[in-house]
């Protein structure tokens, strides 16, 4: 079966929030590297991919993405910067004007986290302004650090959502990222992340309601980069069960495929491992975002 990767990152970006560029080993402004594009082609040549969603910052990078790329349908995201505010200024916007007559530009990525602003409907009203004049959907980043997670609360997200039915929202990490490597009865760091009394809410209740929003909303979408780790995978088993629509509401993401050799496939055996049936699996992988 032919898969879809919604959510790769193709650009090189720069970290505001000083606690997230720690938590990566840099100094808040220090860029994140992860432009490859050699490598880039040669992983979505290896899975059995028939449509990517790039994640740019560059015009030019995802022109070269297209030129280089074959075999594969290349949908694109543009990482829509609010540093300043969520502002959208007279170069942006012209910027974002001729992204919309490009058939292949599908959307907006946002970052509240990262650019320290509420993902709510009233602070975000010039982004879905200009997102419905232009006709792009919105993938939006969940964040799951402590320090930052207020930003992209689920009540919030979940007014956005619905005060603009006519936009499609992508939730970005489904809630939380929820690292792979925080397992075990032993790893202190595992037990504090995955903790009830985590605040200000726990790593459980963010992805379980977003799964719950992307069921209930037309207009959301559960983006699950990634699944590996085996809580999130039985979280989402368990919402897939309770509903077994939500089926095609998920889309499957990597975010960095390349420095956490995420893959769609990978993703699908972790949902297997977790007990979900072939039927939904399957289903799964046949979902996509809706056409433009």
């Amino acid at each position: 079966m032919k898969l879809c990767d919604a959510h790769i990152h193709l650009d090189d970006f720069a970290m505001p929030n000083a606690s997230i560029a720690r938590s990566r080993g840099k100094r808040a402004g220090e860029m994140h590297e992860v432009h490859d594009l050699e490598r880039l082609a040669q992983h979505l040549a290896s899975e059995p991919l028939e449509e990517a969603y790039l994640i740019f910052s560059s015009e030019a990078s995802f022109s070269a993405a297209q030129k280089r790329i074959s075999g594969v349908t290349l949908k694109g995201w543009y990482w829509l910067r609010l540093t300043e505010g969520v502002r959208v200024g007279e170069k942006e916007r012209s910027l974002l004007e001729r992204l919309a007559d490009d058939p292949s530009v599908y959307g907006l990525k946002i970052h509240p986290a990262e650019d320290l602003f509420p993902l709510d409907a009233t602070s975000m009203r010039p982004v879905t302004e200009l997102a419905r004049e232009l006709g792009f959907a919105i993938l939006f980043h969940t964040d799951d650090r402590r320090e930052s997670m207020h930003f992209t609360d689920a009540d919030r997200y979940e007014e956005l959502i619905a005060e603009n039915p006519d936009i499609i929202f992508v939730l970005g990490h489904g809630g939380a990222f929820c690292h792979p490597r925080l397992v075990g009865e032993r790893n202190t760091a595992a037990a504090a992340y995955w903790s009830e009394e985590r605040g200000p809410y726990s790593v459980r209740t963010s992805i379980t309601r977003a799964l719950e929003i992307a069921a209930t909303h037309p207009n959301a979408y559960y983006e699950t980069s990634t699944c590996y780790h085996p809580e999130k995978a039985r979280l989402i088993g368990a919402a897939v069960e309770r509903r077994h629509a939500l089926c095609e509401k998920i889309v499957m993401g990597t975010d960095f495929p390349l420095g956490m050799r995420a893959t769609v496939t990978g993703q699908l055996r972790a949902l297997e491992r977790a007990g979900l049936s072939a039927e939904h699996i399957r289903r799964i992988a046949a979902s996509r975002l809706p056409q433009k």
